[in-house]
């Protein structure tokens, strides 16, 4: 029988070992992975609501003249659907107006919102 004297490569049980122990490592970091994906989701859905107020509050920051005490106004985002809009604009004094936006959007099965406010001047 020929034996060969330079031993070059792995046996098989050298490359199992090596599968288990990969294994072993990687089923823990999939599981990570996969539970991070609605955190990722949840997160995206809020920031797009926080990008939506902040947008419509800016739109409806103009210096106002002699408008009523209190506005409201209800509208939706063509480009984002899932997504509504409340506007309230209350006089603070003679020359101060809070606009009061509010978003609000699903996420897993439940309304949630984002609201945002900020004072606005007269002309």
């Amino acid at each position: 029988m020929i034996y060969l004297q330079n031993k070059k490569g792995f046996s098989l049980i050298e490359v199992l070992f090596a599968f288990v122990i990969l294994a072993l490592t990687l089923i823990p970091l999939t599981k990570i992975l996969h539970s991070s994906i609605p955190v990722a989701s949840q997160s995206h859905r809020e920031t797009v609501a926080l990008y939506l107020a902040q947008g419509k509050l800016e739109e409806f920051k103009v210096p106002f003249e002699d408008e009523p005490p209190t506005q409201f106004f209800i509208t939706s985002f063509d480009a984002y659907p899932g997504y509504s809009c409340t506007v309230q604009i209350e006089r603070e004094s003679d020359f101060l107006q809070r606009i009061v936006v509010t978003v609000k959007y699903e996420d897993a099965g439940k309304e949630k919102s984002v609201t945002l406010s900020g004072l606005n001047a007269k002309k």
